[in-house]
Formats: structure tokens, C-alpha cells, sequence
């Protein structure tokens, strides 16, 4: 927000365009997950209509609430990546999946604690679907507990959503 305070002032036509464009990105992003896990268009289109007038995403996009769109865009990335790795079991994609969920839990409080998340879901995904990999699964499984650790222990000091207390405050 710093840097569009000094590209355009106080002019809200812009932050409710950049805060559109941010939306779009992450609809295309819902459509690509839901592509992804259900390899149906039908479905895909419609997470992507529920998700775009869903109203927790639609308000931040009038408030000009860009951290919050951030920080679901990398928090799709991180469930991106983290069924890409289950899947093909390839460490780079475990390290893209925890980068995304960094940048998620410093962007806006949303993704703080997220790595809990994603360690219980590696391990569940690990004992119900794949009895192989486990050795991938434990690495994963620590570096999402820590990531959660971490985002629990500074992401409230640095998160600026975190420290605003919620989405929106109203007074």
C-alpha cells in the first residue's frame, strides 16, 4: 500500500483496480485448483463463481483490503504446490509449497498457523493414500510444523492483517 500511496495518492479508482486485478488472479488460481483435484470444468466454474461473490473476498476487493488477496493468492499457491508434491513426491515443489506459505503468513494473518494445517493434511494424505514416500512425508511434515511454529510466533509482530485485528475494523 506504501507504494500506491505514492504512485496514486488518494485516488481509490486505482487501489480498486489493482485490488481487482488481485481478485481475478486469484479466481484463475481457484479455477486452477479446482481443475486440478477434480478435472471437471463444471466444478472448476462453479468454486470459481462461489468463491468470487463469496462475501470475505468480495468486501476486502471494495475496502481496498490487498493484503487479504495477497495472502490467499500464495495461500492457493501453497495448496498448489503441496498437492503437486504429494503427487509427483518432488522436493521442489515441498520448497515452493512452504515458500508460498511464508509469504501467506507475513502478507496478512490469514496464513498464520497454516503450517499445522498442512502438516496434519501431509500426514493423514500419507496413512490413508500412500503407504511410500514416508521419508519425503516426514521432511514435509517438519517443515510445515516449523513453518507453523514460526508464523504463530512472528507472523501476528509482522502480519499487518494480524495486527490490525481481523479483516475490517469499523469504528
Amino acid at each position: 500500500l506504501y507504494l500506491e500511496y505514492k504512485l496514486f495518492g488518494l485516488n481509490f479508482v486505482f487501489y480498486l483496480i489493482i485490488s481487482l486485478i488481485l481478485h481475478i488472479i486469484n479466481c484463475l488460481l481457484i479455477y486452477k485448483l479446482a481443475k486440478y483435484i477434480t478435472r471437471s470444468n463444471f466444478w472448476s466454474i462453479l468454486a470459481v463463481v462461489l468463491f468470487s461473490v463469496n462475501l470475505t473476498y468480495v468486501e476486502p476487493l471494495l475496502w481496498t483490503l490487498q493484503g487479504l488477496l495477497l495472502s490467499t493468492f500464495f495461500l492457493g499457491l501453497t495448496f498448489l504446490f503441496w498437492l503437486k508434491f504429494v503427487e509427483k513426491g518432488k522436493s521442489n515443489y515441498l520448497i515452493k509449497s512452504c515458500f508460498a506459505l511464508v509469504c501467506s503468513s507475513l502478507t496478512y494473518g490469514l496464513g498464520t498457523g497454516t503450517g499445522f494445517v498442512f502438516a496434519i493434511i501431509t500426514f493423514i494424505y500419507n496413512r490413508v493414500f500412500v503407504r511410500s514416500k514416508l521419508i519425503q512425508s516426514r521432511k514435509a511434515k517438519i517443515f510445515y510444523l516449523c513453518i507453523g511454529i514460526t508464523s504463530i510466533a512472528i507472523g501476528p509482530v509482522l502480519s499487518p492483517g494480524a495486527r490490525a485485528g481481523g479483516l475490517c475494523e469499523r469504528h
